[in-house]
């Protein structure tokens, strides 16, 4: 039983290894070969809520675009889906072996008018040159009345 004690922290050890060693890996294989991955294809949904009422969209778009990881810790993407084209910045982490992708911006002007984004995206390594994110882009604006719009997708990414 002493040996057991003994060994546990040891193999408690080996495991946090592990998993941190699985983090760096994924990292190192988003940002690697300049860090961009083609949108194979994207099941998308928008939704667009404003004075005129709500629109509901849905579809499927191959090649719509791709997503750029930088090594800092940053990246962006760009992608079409229903004739609008999404481009944004962002910054990623990875964590037990899921990337995140955040940001958050807001913006007023001396008329009353403003602006709000808000993207939050995951997903995870399906192999080697594949990666699954899903999420979705919230833009929120007025010029007048206030128009909402919320674009969510399922992302299947390969290596450019």
């Amino acid at each position: 039983m002493k040996k057991l004690n003994l060994l546990a922290p040891f193999f408690l050890m080996l495991i946090l290894f592990s998993t941190c060693s699985k983090d760096k890996q994924f990292e190192r294989a988003l940002h690697k070969k300049e860090g961009t991955w083609n949108i194979k294809n994207v099941a998308w949904q928008k939704v667009v809520q404003g004075s005129a009422g709500q629109s509901i969209n849905l579809g499927t778009t191959s090649n719509a675009g791709t997503f750029s990881f930088d090594k800092d810790g940053s990246g962006s993407y760009s992608f079409t889906v229903d004739g609008s084209t999404y481009s944004e910045n962002f910054n990623w982490t990875v964590s037990d072996e899921h990337v995140s992708i955040a940001k958050v911006s807001q913006s007023f002007d001396l008329s009353g008018n403003f602006s709000q984004l808000a993207v939050a995206i995951s997903g995870t390594q399906q192999s080697k040159n594949t990666i699954e994110l899903a999420g979705s882009q919230t833009n929120q604006y007025s010029s007048g009345p206030v128009t909402q719009q919320v674009i969510t997708g399922t992302f299947l990414l390969e290596r450019k």
